[in-house]
């Protein structure tokens, strides 16, 4: 034991004269670092400062400065660029922070609370890539502020689901549960601390007692770091009068407790702030922990990533010895880019700077500059870093509450440095909680030695938040290596990075990263209520739009240039309005527009309507007008002319009191009226009495309005008018035409009262023709009872000159048509004749040559029995005696005469059938319509065709039809023969043709199915027409089914054809049963 003591005793001997010799060897003072004096020539002098963040805030790649002030109005500060001051630009953004100056009087305490103001961070929140400003303070000074751009800061403290007055000491942010979302956490002096996970859009839930960081309070500073490198940010807090809390982040949004044999986590020592760091380069993060009352603690990370219990080791007197200061807060970073990142702690009194040597130890060196009035003892709180003026070396500013706060400037300027951004895509895009490793590389590439790690966060130490651009000191290393792990899991490699430069590295490429972020906000403002909230107003603008130029092409006809000119205005209204009003934000924006929308196509409804309307009404008209002139030619009655007119425009107009009142000319009196509403008696209307000045009035003006001093109110009051028109032409008045309303309409205008006197006009047209019809009637029947037949021929020769020249000439090309066409049907029935007589030849041939040979042989047998006839009466002449076998040889002959005699019966009965069939099939003998039964046409027809049928084609017959049909015979068995020999040609070999006649009440219908080659669908269509035919030259004319077409149809039917190819043709002839008394359409 006592070797073991005296061991100890001189190691911390042999310690404490190699710093003391060391700090000789390296730097006496910081003031050999730093310039500390002229910090003021770039910031003024600004008290009471408990808090420092360091970051740029306007994208101009310079850190800028945030200072928490105590009791006074916080600073922003914007970075000029070396040698320029900052400038004070904290009242145009609006974050000087909340205070209550009177406090708050607690009546239990008796005491008076004042609301004061700790920190500060510059975080993302809602991944925009504008720093957002986050707030710690007692009382309502927790305030967080959404950077909307150009600094201008939106307060969305009441998003957060923290209800001041509370405590607050430190905030910091961490994304903990990896969902690219930074989360806060806020240490709280009396209260628990508060975990508050947010949504990128600047709500934070409060989850710190599901995530297990519920404590009693107490909580002063606190930090995150992934000590196990597990890929999630662990948890530091610092409690004053308790035990510290060492957090594992276990991944799913839970925290637990570690309990580790630490000091300052099993005992109660007023720690004060936390920061983590990998002091000597092995690629964990260390622990430093500051006391306001006692020594400062490091301690040394020494887990193995596989390890589930985490493994530290207190080296604060390895490294900083045995000195013990009144500290407050401390920030790690690399001062003098030899590799190794020191430690610069804040005290109340002379503050200390750490150097850091090679890992091993720590050089100490006192802060002298600071002390320049020794009455006043210094109370400097926060510290954060950054390289302020970009000459590669940290910069660090001095929070101090009772003295101006101080910027420390860096004077090392050499190049042995690399600066690292990174921006985080599926990870937040500050990438907080990313870790950044660097390799030494030989010549060739290849790596050689580790260098360390650096980790970002976002907030640590005593109330500050560190520039979080991460800086290596590289010494005399000039080429490096970088692996990079985002806290998404994406791993990238940037070989070759040469020192004094400063990279960008996105987790991501250019498309992928575009990609990814274009989902990434997609999804997310799919999840939010106001998206589709200005979903619904963009497409209610475009809905509107819509409809607005539908109404105008469909309803109104516009013209493609008007509809597009209206169209560019909606849009440019949109895009004026964007622009003038983007302060209030989209929603409100487009609200507005959608509302200004409205109103506008609401007064351009209103009057587009009226103008639809009006032109409506006078479409109309002319549309009355248009079926009024097709209908009055046809109406050769004056009086259902009169009637027609009424009720067109009494049911198709807006005027409900319609009348006309006939004028008889020869008496000057009015006609009988025809009229519809109006509510007078008819017989009042029928007793009008004539006036001539009414006539003359509307013989010279064509129509009369209704006026308070007309002076024929009476008749409009009567007709309940309000309008007469004039019915005539060329002075002649034929009636008048009264138009009324019991609505209020609009005024008719000169093209309304146009259209309808150019209906009077049509109809006094109308009449004069009427009467024309009328005196022509009697001219004809004068004509017919041969009155004055020589004056009837005249005037009918003058006023049908014209008429008779036209019927001339439709008489000329009647005759042609009726010429051609009789030729046309000669043609066919010549070609049918030839078919008819080969047909008859080849029938007649075999009967007549068969009569012909037994007539032949008849002669032979009547010469033998003539000749034994003679021998017979001069045998017995002469007395001999005859010869026995005579009668014999005459016995033999007569049966064979009979039979020859039978046969030539036969055979002439079969020439007398074919002459009686070919006559029925002609009915030559009989009259051109008359009732026959049709299927002795059919018969007829097959006989003829008989030579082309037999033993090839088998016919089938299923006839139906028991009713006499009246028709023209020649011309049905014409059809018939046609359809048939068409069948009979269609089959080229053998096959079958089958005649199916069926009847309903009106009609009969027969059926010519045979088993051909079918028609193809291509010229189905043709079949009918003239001249088509699928023949060779000269097989036929293309006119059999013409005609036949014609035929049927002369007879009112019809005939219809289905047929396939391969499958044979269907010919179906519907024949009405009586002619004249139906027609088949």
């Amino acid at each position: 034991m006592y070797s073991q003591l005296l061991f100890i005793t001189a190691l911390n001997l042999f310690l404490l004269i190699a710093s003391v010799f060391g700090q000789n060897t390296k730097v006496n003072e910081i003031s050999d670092l730093f310039r500390a004096r002229q910090s003021k020539d770039y910031i003024p002098d600004i008290p009471d400062v408990s808090g420092v963040a360091f970051r740029d805030m306007n994208g101009d790649d310079l850190p800028d400065l945030y200072l928490t002030c105590k009791q006074g109005d916080n600073r922003l500060l914007l970075n000029g660029g070396a040698y320029r001051p900052f400038k004070d630009v904290t009242q145009i953004a609006g974050i000087s922070g909340n205070l209550r100056p009177e406090g708050v009087y607690n009546p239990e305490s008796g005491r008076t609370r004042y609301d004061i103001k700790r920190g500060s961070i510059l975080v993302d929140i809602d991944n925009d890539g504008d720093a957002d400003l986050v707030i710690a303070g007692w009382g309502i000074s927790t305030a967080v502020y959404l950077n909307n751009g150009y600094l201008a800061f939106q307060n969305i403290t009441d998003r957060m689901e923290i209800f001041p007055p509370i405590m607050a000491n430190s905030c910091l942010s961490a994304d903990i549960n990896n969902d690219r979302y930074p989360d806060l956490l806020i240490t709280d002096e009396t209260q628990s601390n508060h975990l508050l996970l947010g949504d990128g859009q600047g709500f934070f839930k409060d989850v710190t007692e599901s995530s297990g960081l519920e404590t009693n309070g107490n909580s002063r500073g606190a930090a995150f770091s992934d000590l196990d490198l597990d890929g999630d940010l662990d948890l530091y807090v610092c409690r004053w009068n308790l035990p510290d809390l060492l957090y594992k982040n276990l991944g799913d949004g839970r925290f637990s407790i570690q309990h580790l044999p630490l000091k300052t986590l099993t005992d109660s020592l007023k720690t004060g702030s936390v920061c983590f760091g990998d002091l000597n380069n092995d690629g964990l993060s260390d622990i430093m922990v500051t006391r306001s009352d006692g020594t400062n603690f490091i301690f040394q990370n020494r887990t193995i990533n596989s390890d589930s219990v985490w493994t530290f080791v207190d080296q604060s007197k390895l490294f900083l010895g045995n000195f013990t200061d009144n500290s407050h807060g401390a920030v790690i970073g690399d001062v003098n880019n030899d590799g190794f990142q020191d430690i610069y702690i804040t005290n109340t009194g002379p503050n200390v700077l750490y150097i850091n040597d090679a890992g091993t130890r720590f050089i100490r060196v006192l802060d002298i500059t600071a002390d320049d009035t020794p009455a006043i003892v210094v109370e400097s709180q926060g510290a954060a870093t950054a390289d302020f003026d970009h000459d590669g070396d940290l910069d660090i500013f001095i929070a101090n509450e009772n003295n101006a706060g101080l910027l420390y400037i860096n004077t090392l300027n050499n190049q042995n440095f690399i600066k690292i951004k990174l921006v985080g895509i599926s990870s937040n895009r500050d990438a907080i909680g990313s870790r950044i490793e660097l390799y030494r590389t030989d010549k060739s590439g290849q790596r050689k030695d580790f260098l360390g790690s650096r980790e970002i966060t976002a907030g640590s130490g005593c109330y500050s938040f560190n520039d979080p651009l991460v800086h290596f000191g590289l010494d005399t290393v000039t080429t490096v290596d970088a692996i990079i792990y985002f806290p998404s899991g994406k791993i990238i490699e940037e070989p070759g990075l040469r020192a004094g430069n400063t990279y960008i590295f996105y987790e991501y490429p250019l498309l992928p990263r575009t990609l990814i972020k274009s989902a990434q906000h997609l999804f997310f403002l799919m999840h939010q209520l106001f998206f589709w909230y200005q979903v619904i107003l963009v497409l209610l603008f475009f809905a509107l739009t819509s409809l607005f130029i539908r109404l105008g092409s469909k309803r109104y006809r516009w013209s493609a240039g008007t509809a597009t000119g209206y169209l560019f205005g909606f849009f440019l209204m949109a895009l004026v309005s964007i622009t003038a009003l983007r302060q209030l934000g989209f929603l409100y924006i487009f609200l507005i527009i959608d509302l200004l929308t409205i109103v506008f196509v609401a007064i351009f409804y209103v009057n587009s309507e009226r103008i639809y309307r009006l032109r409506y009404i006078r479409e109309r008209y002319r549309s009355v007008l248009v079926n009024l002139s097709n209908q009055i030619i046809n109406i050769h009655d004056d009086n259902e002319l009169f009637q027609t007119v009424v009720n067109n425009i009494f049911e198709k107009t807006e005027f409900d009191r319609v009348a006309i009142l006939p004028i008889n000319l020869s008496k000057n009196i009015f006609k009988i009226a025809f009229a519809r509403g109006v509510t007078v008696a008819t017989k009042t209307l029928n007793n009008f009495e004539f006036n001539r000045s009414l006539f003359s009035s509307l013989q010279h003006g064509a129509y009369l309005a209704r006026t308070p001093k007309n002076e024929f109110q009476v008749y409009f009051n009567l007709l309940s008018s309000n309008i007469l028109i004039a019915i005539g032409r060329n002075q002649n008045l034929f009636g008048i035409l009264s138009l009324g309303s019991s609505r209020t309409i609009s005024p008719l205008t000169t093209e309304d009262i146009e259209v309808f006197l150019s209906l009077g006009n049509q109809m006094a047209v109308a009449i004069e023709n009427n009467d024309y019809i009328r005196q022509s009637t009697e001219m004809v029947k004068k004509l017919t009872a041969a009155e004055v037949r020589e004056t009837y021929l005249k005037e009918l020769e003058k006023t049908n000159t014209i008429l008779d020249s036209k019927n001339r000439d439709l008489q000329k090309l009647y005759d042609e048509l009726r010429n051609t066409q009789a030729q046309l049907i000669h043609s066919e029935k010549m070609a049918s004749l030839g078919q008819l007589v080969a047909g008859i030849s080849h029938e007649l041939n075999n009967p007549i040559s068969f009569i012909y040979a037994n007539v032949k042989q008849l002669k032979t047998y009547t010469e033998k029995i003539e000749n034994f006839t003679s021998l017979f009466y001069e045998d017995k002449g002469k007395g001999e005696k005859l010869d026995q076998n005579g009668p014999d040889q005459i016995l033999s002959i007569l049966p064979d005469l009979k039979n020859l005699i039978t046969d030539t019966i036969n055979g002439s009965q079969r020439v007398k059938n074919l002459v009686d069939n070919l006559r029925r099939f002609s009915h030559l003998d009989q009259a051109k319509w008359k009732e026959i039964d049709i299927h002795s046409g059919i018969d007829s027809s097959l006989m003829i065709l008989n030579p082309q049928i037999k033993h090839r084609i088998d016919i089938i017959k299923e006839f139906h039809v028991n009713t006499q049909v009246e028709c023209n015979p020649g011309q049905i068995n014409q059809v018939f023969l046609n359809l048939l020999s068409n069948a009979a040609q269609s089959i080229a070999d053998k096959g079958t043709i089958t005649i199916k006649t069926t009847e309903d009440k009106n009609f009969i219908y027969i059926e010519f199915s045979d088993s051909g080659t079918g028609i193809p669908q291509e010229i189905l269509s043709k079949i009918f027409d003239p001249f088509f035919t699928t023949k060779d030259v000269g097989q036929g004319t293309g006119l059999g089914l013409s005609i036949s077409y014609s035929i049927i149809k002369d007879h009112n039917g019809r005939i219809e054809v289905k047929s396939k190819v391969g499958a044979g043709s269907t010919f179906t002839v519907v024949l009405p049963k009586t002619h004249g008394n139906f027609s088949v359409k």
